[in-house]
């Protein structure tokens, strides 16, 4: 969103400024250069004045006010040089509020500029439009250095300015909505964490507790079945228990009478 000053470029009180070449009556754009997206209308009016060659006056600035419109068209026919043996024209475009002299000392500068860059040679030979590209530069100095407006330009510049500064503040503004928004998401994280860890804790001794009770109960059965196993080995078929057993042993007889025993009597003395 941040806004370059430099890149723009500031109201112009010159739309439109060109440099024709006569010959015979007729006229032949050499170069131009427009400020402005109305090209095509500036140039439709450009030529109906060009064509009207008997009002033209050389050394003199015409003037010629668009209707309804706030811009008026302009044509200087600079005097003879000595060099030249063609008639040279200056035209454009400039806004209403454009002061004479600043029209004037246009046209001077863009004359100067354009015979200090092309020989007379050049001039006479180049077909329409073939020393365009090679104007633009100080075509468009011209136009910066005579119709810019300090006062516009400055408070254009403040405007940008304040445009910028403005989106920058809603930028911190928006950066601390973010942080905000970021300092929730992780308050809401943090408190999932915790819960998550209770969560884990709790179901961790769940777990525990299940699997020492599964523990508990295999080795309870193992020492069952280990017992019985001993028993079974130990018992045999189950005979042997049986005579080993109190009820199962056969009863006593009566025990016999002893026999009598027959002493000599002994005789008298």
């Amino acid at each position: 969103n941040n806004l370059n000053i430099g890149q723009m470029e500031p109201k112009n009180r010159i739309k439109y400024v060109g440099v024709a070449r006569f010959d015979n009556g007729q006229h032949v754009m050499l170069a131009k250069y427009c400020w402005d997206d109305r090209e095509p209308e500036f140039e439709r009016y450009l030529n109906k004045i060009l064509k009207q060659d008997s009002k033209l006056t050389e050394g003199k600035l015409l003037r010629i006010p668009a209707s309804q419109e706030d811009y008026d068209f302009l044509v200087k026919l600079p005097r003879p040089d000595t060099e030249y043996d063609m008639r040279l024209a200056i035209v454009g475009v400039v806004n209403r509020l454009m002061t004479k002299q600043k029209c004037a000392a246009l046209c001077k500068q863009v004359v100067a500029d354009f015979k200090g860059k092309f020989k007379p040679r050049q001039i006479i030979l180049a077909e329409e439009m073939g020393l365009s590209r090679s104007s633009q530069k100080f075509l468009k100095e011209a136009i910066v250095a005579h119709g810019g407006d300090k006062l516009q330009d400055v408070n254009q510049q403040l405007n940008v300015v304040k445009s910028q500064m403005k989106d920058n503040l809603l930028g911190v503004i928006q950066r601390g909505e973010d942080l905000e928004n970021l300092e929730d998401g992780t308050q809401d994280l943090m408190e999932g964490a915790a819960r998550f860890n209770s969560t884990a804790g709790a179901l961790k001794r769940a777990m525990c507790c299940k699997n020492l009770k599964m523990t508990i109960i295999l080795y309870t059965t193992i020492f069952l079945i280990v017992g019985v196993i001993i028993v079974i080995a130990v018992c045999g078929t189950g005979e042997a228990c049986k005579s080993d057993s109190p009820s199962s042993s056969p009863s006593p007889g009566p025990s016999p009478t002893p026999a009598p025993t027959n002493f000599p009597t002994p005789a008298p003395v």
